[in-house]
C-alpha cells in the first residue's frame, strides 16, 4: 500500500517501540512512542491493523498518508504535525509522525479554564497552523482540543488529519458531513457545500472553551446539539471580557461569509484583533 509513497520508506526493524501513548478509531489503532534508531529521532507511530481495515478505511488512511506528506514536502512548519515516514509490518500500516511528549489540549481545558493570554498563545499557534494548510490546499475539518497536541517547549501543533480533505481555488468546496459534533460549523449540516471556513468556526468553539472551561453548545441529545448550533447563540459572561467575546463572536458568525478567516484580509483582521494584544 505505501509502494507509492513520495515520502522516506523504512523498516518495521528500525525502531525501538517505547511505549504505548495512546488509541484511536475504536481501538483499531495503537499510537506508540518509538525512536527510529538509525537517525536517533523520536516519532509517534500510528499502527492500524490490517485484519480490520475496510475499503472505505484504507483510502482514509492513504488521503491522511497524502496530507501528511504535504504538510512536510515543501517546508516544515512548527504548528502542524508532519510525517517522519511509512512502513507496514505482515500485521499494521504505520506512519511514523512528529513526536509531541506533553499530550493534547484537552488535559488542559479539562482542568480549569484558561487566561486570556494563554488562550491567545494556543489560538495563534492555531491559526498559523491552519492559515498554512489552508495554503496548501487542505481542510482540517476536525480542529478540537483531542487534535491539538504540545510540544516540550509549550508550542502546540495540529495533528490528526484522518478526516481532512483536499480543496483547490476553483473547486473550494467539500460535502460530506464529518468532524467532532461539539465543535462542527452549522454550514456543515444545511443543504449546500462548505468551505475551509468551518475550521475558523471550530477555533470559535475552542477559545470559548479554553477561556470558559466548557463547551457553547451543547444538547441533551444529538438533534439537540444541532439545533442549538443551527439557530442558538452561546451566552457571553462579563467575565469574559470585551477582547474574547469580540474574536469568539466574530468565529462563530452562523453565515460563513461573515466569518472571520473566510479570506487574507479577514484573516489579516483576524490575527489584529485586541484579543492578542
Amino acid at each position: 500500500m505505501w509502494e507509492d509513497s513520495l515520502v522516506w520508506l523504512t523498516a518495521v526493524w528500525e525502531y525501538d517501540i517505547k511505549r504505548i501513548i495512546g488509541y484511536g478509531n475504536f481501538n483499531l489503532t495503537t499510537i506508540f512512542k518509538a525512536v527510529h534508531k538509525p537517525t536517533n529521532t523520536t516519532v509517534a507511530i500510528k499502527a492500524m491493523r490490517k485484519d480490520t481495515l475496510r475499503p472505505h478505511v484504507i483510502e482514509w488512511i492513504k488521503q491522511e498518508r497524502e496530507i501528511l506528506e504535504a504538510v512536510k514536502r515543501v517546508e516544515y512548519h512548527p504548528f502542524c504535525v508532519g510525517l517522519f515516514a511509512a512502513f507496514q509490518s505482515e500485521f499494521h500500516l504505520c506512519l511514523a509522525m512528529d513526536y509531541c511528549p506533553v499530550g493534547d489540549l484537552r488535559q488542559f481545558v479539562r482542568r480549569c479554564s484558561m487566561s486570556r493570554k494563554r488562550s491567545a498563545f494556543y489560538a495563534a499557534c492555531i491559526i498559523s497552523g491552519l492559515e498554512f494548510l489552508h495554503f496548501r490546499g487542505i481542510m482540517h475539518r476536525d480542529i478540537k482540543p483531542e487534535n491539538i497536541l504540545m510540544d516540550w517547549d509549550g508550542y502546540v501543533k495540529i495533528s490528526d488529519y484522518g478526516v481532512a480533505a483536499r480543496f483547490t481555488s476553483w473547486d473550494p468546496f467539500a460535502a460530506n458531513i464529518c468532524g467532532t459534533l461539539w465543535y462542527m460549523a452549522p454550514d456543515l449540516f444545511g443543504p449546500k457545500s462548505y468551505t475551509k471556513i468551518v475550521d475558523f468556526w471550530s477555533l470559535g468553539v475552542m477559545i470559548y472553551e479554553m477561556r470558559l472551561g466548557k463547551r457553547p453548545f451543547t444538547g441533551g441529545s444529538i438533534r439537540r446539539t444541532v439545533i442549538n448550533i443551527r439557530t442558538t447563540e452561546p451566552k457571553y459572561p462579563k467575565k469574559l471580557g470585551a477582547p474574547s467575546t469580540e474574536i469568539i463572536k466574530s468565529l462563530l458568525m452562523k453565515d460563513p461569509q461573515k466569518r472571520l478567516g473566510n479570506n487574507e484580509n479577514q484573516l489579516n483582521d483576524l490575527k489584529g484583533m485586541a484579543f492578542f494584544k
